[in-house]
């Protein structure tokens, strides 16, 4: 009687066993993808700020008078007062 229910105490505790390690395991890998998760959404909050930074940067740029000077120049092939301009027949 003594060794059944020893037997069926060993059972009961190695089933428990199965189950809370398949349980911490399952929890572990869950942990796992959500960390990669989480540095992959990080990853991108970096990239995104960086590329906040560059708009701002070009925003700046964009409001300077060189801005305006190379824009007039290119596409409105305009020249300072005291400059000539040439242009090329051939092309």
């Amino acid at each position: 009687m003594k060794s059944i229910k020893l037997h069926l105490f060993l059972i009961f505790i190695s089933g428990l066993t199965i189950l809370f390690g398949s349980l911490i395991i399952n929890s572990l890998n869950k942990y796992e993808r959500l960390r990669a998760t989480e540095i992959e959404i990080e990853n991108q909050i970096l990239a995104e700020k960086k590329k906040g930074e560059e708009l701002l940067e070009e925003l700046e740029y964009n409001k300077s008078d060189a801005f305006v000077e190379k824009i007039a120049r290119e596409r409105l092939n305009l020249v300072m007062p005291d400059e000539i301009l040439f242009y090329n027949e051939e092309q």
